[in-house]
């Protein structure tokens, strides 16, 4: 009978995990791969990158370390819970729901579950959102109510990029905001006339973003006291996701062609850093704040 349940136990352990090749990411991100054909969902722990089994093609997925958790949209558009701790998966908000959820974000040193709201699964009527786990429902976080896509939470310092023209223009223009949580007040921080998402602090004073202000997709600084922004990558080639560790580096997914790449930007130079070729595309690279 024990030898029984240790078996089942090594089979489902198996199942849920699976050790495979070290990308050289921070300790805490996380990513979505291409791998035999499937979309899968991996984390970064301190010794190495480990694939959870459970999920399969997810639209997006995003890890608590802290939580040991995972939150993931799934293929047939569900937004689900998965449990590292009792391995167990649950449904927070069905597929059939009148709204839509995405760009979900771990912050509060992952204790904490924010996201955008697709009202009547529309992008036009975006509303930044977070999770309260008593009512057991999504809650409104910001009340800006048009177009808010990629939050960050940082302290009392929120991040989102606001699209002031997605219907009946001929340009689509993202910038990037800062509000205050707590006395409610925002400011628009770039002014590019551009596409400017997926917002990132470095730090207390400085953000990094993906920008196509000038033609490509490339990763920008702003800094908050001097009010000035700046291109920090360049070239023939699409610079999405940033993450930022402690030490500053930044982490990123460069595409060219239909294949992405991990970067690395440390102290101005870029590197790219090795997937042993186990993974046939990579995207949503994150890291919980």
């Amino acid at each position: 009978m024990h030898k029984y349940i240790y078996v089942i136990f090594l089979a489902c352990s198996s199942f849920l995990f699976s050790l495979t090749a070290v990308a050289g990411l921070p300790v805490g991100s996380s990513f979505i791969a291409l791998d035999g054909g499937a979309w899968r969902f991996y984390i970064v722990e301190a010794n190495g990158v480990r694939r959870v089994n459970a999920i399969l093609d997810p639209r997006q997925a995003v890890w608590s370390p802290s939580r040991q958790e995972v939150v993931y949209l799934s293929v047939e558009g569900a937004v689900r819970r998965f449990s590292l701790k009792s391995m167990t998966d649950t449904v927070m908000v069905l597929p059939e729901s009148n709204d839509a959820f995405t760009q979900f974000a771990f912050v509060g040193g992952g204790s904490r579950l924010i996201a955008v709201k697709l009202f009547n699964r529309k992008s036009e009527t975006a509303m930044l959102v977070y999770w309260d786990e008593t009512k057991m429902k999504f809650e409104i976080l910001s009340e800006k109510r048009g177009a808010s896509f990629d939050p960050v939470l940082k302290g009392e310092g929120l991040l989102y990029s606001f699209a002031s023209c997605v219907v009946g223009c001929g340009n689509i223009i993202h910038d990037i905001w800062i509000k205050d949580v707590i006395s409610g007040s925002a400011r628009q921080l770039t002014k590019l006339n551009a596409i400017s998402r997926q917002p990132i602090f470095m730090g207390d004073n400085t953000v990094i973003f993906s920008s196509n202000a000038k033609g490509n997709y490339h990763l920008w600084r702003y800094k908050i006291d001097e009010d000035a922004a700046s291109s920090i990558t360049d070239g023939f080639v699409t610079d999405v996701d940033p993450i930022v560790d402690k030490k500053n580096d930044i982490y990123f997914i460069r595409r060219t062609g239909s294949k992405g790449k991990f970067m690395r930007l440390t102290d101005g130079v870029v590197t790219q850093l090795s997937d042993h070729g186990y993974w046939g595309d990579v995207r949503n690279l994150e890291l919980a704040l």
